[in-house]
């Protein structure tokens, strides 16, 4: 007897894998119990079973359990660990003195302040190794850098040594190595973040089962990317990049926390470890299809941004540059071109981590809808967003009217391509800026070499790229003018480059071979080979995106019929490289497409049959060349010599969608004309179409056997290494394309030819090998097709248990068949076609069969399908389908610890919800001797009562008359559609530095303050801590403070004038700017008395002027204006500005001004500080610094106040005023005000003018002027005297100055 061995024992199933669906229609199935192989399977005792699968809540929680199973990780997926190893808790204490002042006559208390603070060292095993990477590391469920935090991962493979932290505590002869285990030691872990305990640490962690196939996998096989997204201002900056408005920043290049560009690249080093060429790809903004007007200029996103660095590029900034389309909503529709700068910055970063670039210069047209362009292909408008190949003559050749073949077309191609001269183009450390007002294709191809040139030169650079619809055009009837403009430019470029550097020119598919125009002539020319031949061309460019298959739905289709499996095949698709359509034949319309009437390729004139076949690259790249004027071959050659230069792929790519293979050119971006599915494509996301073509396609360049070694030159035809797939973005996955309210392109990702978080999935026939690898008997997975994005194994279970959500989302099952475990999809081709008549019979003339089809009622209404999404944190997730008739409303849920994207699991729960429809229709009966050859699991077509239906085979007996078991199958059911993605805001990206910062040398505000400090006060939005860091005399920089929670930072927007101090000001008012979002109050005048709305107006003195306000209105969003004034509070009369200007900076004071803990010592001394995100280094991006000195004003004594002076008889001058106090000085109920200081002592200035003629030291407040001191100073007895007068602090010196002219 030969069964489906996944099916479940002694449970009710309707379908072949035994599935949640199945358990809902209600046929027995049995499993051969007895085998060896079902001992394997299922465990050696058949009786009772328990199947166990992964479980959901299983996989985000860190323990230390003994004997816990070390977790088998299959892609991308995030995991709780276990603890493995840790120290004890390690206390530091810190002890820091305080020095706080007396009251008057009263000596310095001294005060300590005691803290504690806790580390550990742990060790947290993740799964079994080797892993390929640790990606996003959370800690209590928030994102942390592991480098910010000491950490270091081992991936976990068999030759990794003991980590030093633990070899130092264990000993070197007693640390485990912990081989074949993936870790992570945190070494010394602060604590006091995580509430004092060890956090509960979950990784994301990419693991590759081992190869099954015998073939290298794609992540073997990328040694060259391309790097896009080619727009975008500060996309390719290596340095942090911040856009600010007044009291926000935003990280223009930094969404993923660090510098998004040098994260992709950290990615690409990981993911694709033999990559060693990058091509970078920039883009200008292409304005017009038609040549006479199309105009190359890089435009900027928004012309309302301020940032630092700025934007320039061309020499053009943001206030003189074009703007990029936009959407009704105002957002771009295309990012702006690179600044110059930021493409330097990402080609020395590149070569600096050894990879060879090229640059790639990119028209990317910028027509948006409505744009009302006269069309050269003779629409109203030009299409919205077109390809650059696309830019023609106008009108264009085909149309009425075309110039093409005349002399005007050589005019408008000389006015596309302009004459900008090399020496006309200059670097200035910034940008490239030109002589010529000139926005044309030469201006933009050479001002990227000087860029290029800028950064010390590059490996290879492009002069252009499928410009089909430009070096097609002739201004006769065989002159090419812009493939002559292209050799000149080449020439330019070397002259700029030198000889060191590769120039090549990358063609289009359609376009690299020659031209042949449909307008009945017969022509033929090889218009690019004086291109090719060129001495300034290195290569021949080729962005190759050729068709490997002509797969439809199901099986009823030519390339099915003659033996091709499934399109994933890896032999179909390698075979269609050098053959198939547009190699051996073509379809010439659309309709021949439908039919599948395959016309053959071949040349009845000549037999050489290569100049019509776009794919027979190795017979064109071998043979001269001869034009065909007229269809008739000419008998020089041109001047392309036979194997004379290498061919370089400047492209390579497919699309992640399901038959992606038919048609690998084609994209799905909703706002481009270009938009389209590929042939006869459903629409699903197909992540493994993409794999399956990129892996067939650079295993056949790069082995020998279809790519030739020249004569001429000594390399391969097809350079092996330079095979860019296209494409890598500089954005890091997943935050491109999650971050979509950053990157509107973000959605297109889905379906689109990126393979960034798509190296390091695992192939579905690789984890099914590894997971029934111990099983002692052969298997076969070869059938096996689907990319397992996430999948976690977290505990010791049978292998039909860990399959279980396997098989239930990828549709297969698996069949002993002479001895060997056999997997297959469960959409398979007929393995046999039979009807009544051949079927046993039992009794009549006719074959016996049973047909029974199950009760509607037993099936769900609505499938349940919960899973875990990687796009939101790796959250438990839940879609559902629904029946829209029928009787059957019960609900069944299906749950499955897979990492599925939402569009894919609500196709999966609909391809469910129908499979079980389909399946409650099973068959039994008898088959001939002939039938021997089938397996269980086979599909056979059983025409029966005059109809036909097939039938999957669930169990076969193996005597002569084949009793057989089957239930009906539909591949329309597993054809199934990708539902609807729910949009979802991302989370804000991640704010990466500090937008408002203050030091504030200020008053004592607080009695218990320590009046020496500056206070600090920041804000940023959304609002993160800061911490203050603080060096002295270039030593290391210690913790100084940290600022919990923000302050009210704003800015003066109109002058502020002197006003009366210690009463009302109700003349001035204040114009002031806050941050968007914070309110400014009012409060009552008796609430302003006693401390209410209180603020430090920054002079231009350098002091800060203490201001209260009573009256706050506002005026438009962030902008108030204050009334109804206190002036000069805390001592600070003398401060006030005259006038303090606008754009001075204003600052609320309240509870969350945070006091540095300089010491008193450090007191005027000029220190280094720096500030920035709590949790990052000190010398992160992300963080500013600043040297600065303070003097310590709250240590400062107050200006006395109410001065007199009264002539004596004598004619002495007895002069006395009042001091104030800065400490502890506001109760009525005082006599005397305390002294606050050491000692009692005033300093008083007797001026002339502006000069000191006579200085007194009083210990009291008062003195007396002799009148010898008179006659002495002024020649005799005054009547008037300017003075001023000073409290002495003996730690500060003279404190604020009382300054009047007195009358005697």
């Amino acid at each position: 007897m030969s069964t489906l061995v996944l099916s479940t024992v002694g449970q009710a199933v309707g379908t072949a894998i035994g599935g949640p669906i199945g358990g809902a229609i209600g046929q027995m199935v049995g499993a051969a119990g007895g085998s060896a192989l079902d001992r394997a399977m299922f465990g050696s005792r058949p009786k009772p079973q328990i199947n166990l699968g992964p479980r959901l809540s299983d996989l985000h929680v860190t323990a230390s359990t003994e004997g816990a199973a070390i977790a088998r990780v299959f892609g991308r997926v995030r995991i709780g660990g276990q603890i493995i190893w840790a120290t004890k808790l390690k206390e530091v204490q810190k002890v820091e003195k305080v020095k706080s002042s007396g009251g008057k006559g009263g000596g310095s208390q001294k005060q300590f302040n005691v803290t504690y603070s806790y580390s550990v060292s742990v060790a947290i095993a993740l799964c079994e190794g080797p892993i390929v990477a640790v990606g996003q590391v959370y800690a209590d469920g928030k994102p942390i850098a592991l480098a910010a935090h000491g950490a270091r991962v081992y991936l976990g493979d068999e030759a990794q040594g003991p980590d030093p932290k633990i070899a130092a505590i264990e000993g070197a002869a007693s640390a485990p190595a912990y081989r074949g285990l993936a870790y992570i030691v945190f070494e010394d872990l602060p604590l006091a973040g995580f509430g004092n305990r060890v956090p509960v640490i979950t990784a994301e962690v990419i693991r590759r089962a081992p190869n099954a196939s015998g073939r290298p996998r794609l992540e073997e096989l990328v040694t060259a990317v391309t790097m896009i997204p080619s727009m975008g201002e500060f996309t390719y900056a290596t340095v942090p990049v911040n856009a600010s408005t007044f009291g926000g920043i935003t990280g223009q290049n930094t969404v993923s926390g660090g510098v998004d560009a040098l994260k992709a690249l950290d990615q690409l080093a990981v993911e694709a470890p033999r990559c060693r060429h990058v091509s970078l790809v920039v883009a200008w903004q292409g304005t017009d299809l038609r040549l006479g007007s199309c105009r190359i200029v890089p435009k900027a996103e928004t012309a309302n941004k301020t940032t630092s660095p700025e934007w320039i590029a061309g020499g053009v900034d943001r206030a003189a540059a074009a703007i990029v389309s936009r959407d009704a909503a105002g957002a771009p529709l295309l990012g702006g071109a690179p600044s110059d700068l930021s493409v330097v910055q990402l080609i020395q970063a590149l070569k600096g981590r050894g990879y060879a670039v090229t640059l790639y210069p990119f028209v990317m047209m910028d027509i948006p809808a409505g744009n009302g362009l006269p069309d050269p292909y003779g629409a109203a408008e030009q299409a919205p967003f077109p390809w650059r190949g696309r830019v023609t003559c106008h009108p264009a050749p085909g149309q009425p009217g075309t110039v093409d073949k005349t002399a005007a077309a050589g005019d408008q191609v000389a006015a596309f391509f302009g004459t900008v001269a090399p020496a006309e183009l200059a670097w200035n450390g910034r940008t490239v800026t030109c002589a010529r007002a000139e926005f044309s294709f030469r201006r933009f191809i050479l001002h990227c070499a000087r860029l290029a040139e800028a950064a010390g030169g590059v490996d290879t650079f492009l002069i252009g790229s499928e410009m089909i619809g430009l070096t097609t055009l002739r201004s006769d009837a065989s002159t090419y003018p812009a493939v002559a403009q292209l050799v000149s430019l080449a020439a330019d470029t070397r002259a700029i480059l030198g000889a060191a550097t590769k120039l090549g020119y990358s063609a289009d598919w359609t376009e690299y071979a020659n031209h042949r125009p449909a307008d009945g002539t017969g022509d033929v020319y090889f218009h690019l080979d004086p291109l090719w031949s060129s001495p300034n061309i290195d290569f021949v460019g080729i962005d190759n995106y050729m068709p490997l298959a002509d797969w439809r739905d199901g099986f009823d289709h030519l390339d099915a019929k003659v033996g091709a499996p499934s399109p994933y095949d890896a032999g179909y698709l390698t075979g269609n490289v050098a053959a198939g359509e547009l190699f051996d034949w073509y379809y010439p319309t659309q309709a021949d497409r439908d039919a599948q009437n395959r016309v053959p390729i071949a040349d009845t004139a000549y037999g050489e049959h290569w100049i019509f076949r776009i794919k027979d690259l190795r017979a064109w790249w071998a043979n001269p060349h001869r034009d065909r004027p007229g269809g008739v071959r000419q008998t020089n050659a041109t001047g392309w010599v036979p194997q004379g230069k290498p061919v370089r792929f400047i492209e390579l790519g497919c699309p992640a969608v399901d038959k992606g293979m038919n048609q690998p050119n084609v994209f799905v971006d909703p706002k481009s004309s270009e938009s389209f599915l590929p042939y006869y494509s459903n629409g699903r996301r197909d992540p493994a179409a993409q794999r399956a073509y990129l892996e067939a396609t650079l295993a056949y360049w790069q082995a020998p056997a279809g790519n030739p070694v020249s004569t001429v030159y000594g390399g391969r035809m097809v350079d092996p290494d330079r095979l860019f797939v296209w494409t890598w973005d500089a954005r890091p996955y997943p935050d491109f394309p999650r971050q979509a309210a950053v990157w509107s392109d973000g959605p297109n990702y889905r379906l689109g030819h990126w393979i960034n978080g798509r190296l390091g999935l695992a192939p579905i026939a690789d984890v099914v090998a590894e997971l029934c690898g111990g099983l002692g008997v052969s298997i076969d997975v070869g059938q096996l097709t689907g990319l397992v994005e996430g999948f976690a194994v977290t505990e010791v279970q049978t292998p039909r248990a860990s399959l279980e959500p396997l098989r239930t989302c990828f549709f297969f099952d698996a069949a002993e068949s002479a001895g060997r475990l056999v997997f297959a999809p469960l959409a398979r081709a007929p393995a046999a076609a039979l009807t009544a008549d051949d079927l046993v019979a039992r009794g009549g003339t006719g074959g016996d069969y049973r047909r029974t089809r199950g009760e509607e009622t037993a099936l769900p209404g609505v499938v349940a399908l919960t899973y875990i999404d990687p796009h939101r944190g790796y959250q438990s997730a839940s879609v559902e389908a629904r029946r829209t008739n029928g009787r059957a409303n019960s609900v069944q849920r299906v749950a499955v610890p897979l990492c599925l994207d939402e569009g894919a699991a609500r196709g999966i729960a609909q391809a469910l919800l129908y499979q079980g429809v389909v399946e409650r229709e099973q068959v039994g009966a008898t088959l001939p001797p002939s039938c021997l050859a089938l397996d269980a699991g086979d599909v056979v077509t059983l025409s029966l009562a005059g109809s036909s239906t097939d039938y999957r085979l669930t169990r076969l007996g193996l005597e002569g008359g084949r009793p057989a078991s089957g239930i009906r199958t539909d591949l329309s059911v597993f054809a199934y559609r990708d539902g609807t993605a729910t949009p979802r805001p991302a989370e804000p990206p991640a704010t990466v530095g500090v937008a408002l910062f203050q030091f504030l040398d200020l008053p004592l505000l607080r009695s218990d303050a320590a009046p020496h400090a500056p206070y600090l006060a920041a804000y940023t939005a959304p609002w993160s801590p800061v911490a203050v860091l603080r060096s002295t005399a270039g030593g290391a920089f210690a913790d100084d403070a940290t600022l919990g929670a923000r302050s009210i930072i704003g800015r003066l927007t109109g002058e502020l004038y002197p006003g009366p101090v210690a009463r009302w000001d109700r003349v001035n008012t204040v114009f002031v700017e806050v941050p968007r979002g914070v309110e400014l109050t009012s409060a009552p005048e008796v609430d302003v008395l006693n401390g209410a709305n209180v603020a430090a107006l920054l002079t231009p003195s350098g002091e800060w002027e203490v201001l209260q306000w009573a009256q706050a209105t506002l005026l438009a969003p962030g902008r108030y204006r204050l009334a109804t004034l206190l002036r000069g509070q805390l001592g600070t009369d003398f401060a006030l500005g005259n006038p303090t200007p606008a754009g001075a900076p204003f600052v609320v004071l309240t509870d969350a001004l945070v006091q540095s803990g300089m010491p008193l010592s450090s007191r005027t001394l000029p220190l280094a500080w720096r500030w920035g995100p709590l949790g990052r280094p000190s010398d992160d991006p992300s963080f500013a610094g600043a040297t600065l000195a303070f003097r310590g004003v709250g240590l400062r004594p107050y200006a006395p106040v109410q001065a007199r002076m009264v002539r004596a008889e004598s004619g002495d001058l007895v002069l006395s005023w009042i001091r104030r106090t800065r400490i502890d000085g506001d109760p009525w109920e005082q006599v005397e005000v305390p002294l606050g200081e050491e000692g009692e002592a005033y300093a008083l200035d007797v001026l002339a003018g502006s000069t000191v003629v006579r200085t007194f030291s009083p210990s009291a407040p008062s003195v007396t002027y002799k009148a010898a001191h008179q006659a002495a100073d002024f020649g005799g007895p005054v009547t008037s005297l300017s003075v001023a007068i000073h409290q002495v602090s003996a730690t500060y010196g003279r404190g604020a100055a009382l300054r009047a002219t007195l009358y005697a």
